[in-house]
């Protein structure tokens, strides 16, 4: 029992002795964490608002609506509470600092629940108490030559507006109707 206590304190100060040439020549080439300054935070958050405004229309009562077209499908999608949850401190390889990026962070994106339906909003899906799996799950922002930018390739796929066949008028407009826009 003796000479197993007597191991542990050898045991401790191994642990802690620094760490070898090679290891620290290997952290050189490791990929460098990211901050953002709490400006810049206003200003992300307040451009993925903006970015999530081309995708989504929100309803009075808080639900995100949009449609999703993929492979000729059109998909009418709802969400509660969609919100960018956290920034994400991303992190930039030397290979992509030589190209220009300095920073990367991931807006995560949210919803509690959501609901689908294929025919118009005739018949929907009850509701998933989870985030829609297809809806995109961030949004990516970079820091390119000092110039933050945020993307969601994604987000091609969604718009807030119906199909302009649906919005049409059925039959002739009355003469006091007037259309005030097009889509």
């Amino acid at each position: 029992m003796k000479h197993s206590l007597l191991q542990l304190p050898i045991i401790a100060a191994l642990l802690m002795l620094p760490a070898s040439a090679a290891e620290e020549k290997q952290s050189d080439t490791r990929p460098v964490p990211s901050n953002l300054t709490s400006e810049e935070k206003v200003r992300v958050l307040s451009t993925a608002s903006r970015l999530l405004d081309d995708a989504i229309a929100y309803k009075g009562d808080g639900t995100a609506t949009t449609i999703y077209r993929s492979n000729g499908r059109r998909m009418l999608l709802e969400m509660r509470g969609l919100v960018v949850r956290q920034l994400i401190h991303g992190s930039v390889a030397i290979e992509e600092r030589e190209a220009g990026v300095t920073r990367r962070f991931y807006a995560q994106l949210h919803a509690k629940a959501f609901r689908t339906s294929v025919s118009g909003g005739k018949n929907w899906t009850t509701w998933q108490n989870t985030s829609c799996p297809f809806f995109p799950s961030h949004i990516l922002v970079e820091e390119v030559d000092g110039k933050l930018t945020l993307s969601v390739p994604a987000l091609a796929k969604f718009t807030p507006t119906p199909d302009p066949k649906t919005i049409a008028p059925i039959g002739k407009l009355m003469p006091h109707e007037q259309i005030m826009a097009h889509r």
